[in-house]
């Protein structure tokens, strides 16, 4: 899904696109998300649901991840249980780049 946020500091009006992944429900003490992508350098954010509603509204939030992300894989361990949001966006207007995400079961022993 494609989003439009809008920005305001200083008098001047930022608009960027991203993209973003809806998980639903997480057990965090049982699973963890793992992401992955070309290299390209990209944005990458995880939101619990309260946090991304604003970041959507463009008010202060707290986030897992960073900016210009270059390795091509990202395991990240979610803090607590709840509805859990991946935000991605290229790190300079224009780029391209594929991404890949999934939920593991951290509890899973192998057979």
């Amino acid at each position: 899904v494609e989003v439009v946020v809008v920005v305001v500091a200083v008098a001047e009006v930022v608009y960027f696109f991203f993209f973003f992944f809806y998980f639903g429900d997480v057990q965090a003490s049982a699973q963890a998300l793992e992401v992955g992508h070309d290299g390209a350098p990209i944005d990458v954010f995880v939101f619990d649901a309260p946090n991304f509603e604003a970041f959507k509204l463009g008010q202060a939030h707290q986030y897992i991840g960073g900016f210009g992300l270059t390795a091509a894989r990202h395991l990240f361990h979610l803090p607590f249980d709840g509805q859990w949001f991946l935000v991605a966006r290229p790190a300079s207007e224009g780029a391209e780049y594929e991404l890949a995400y999934r939920l593991i079961n951290l509890n899973q022993t192998n057979q």
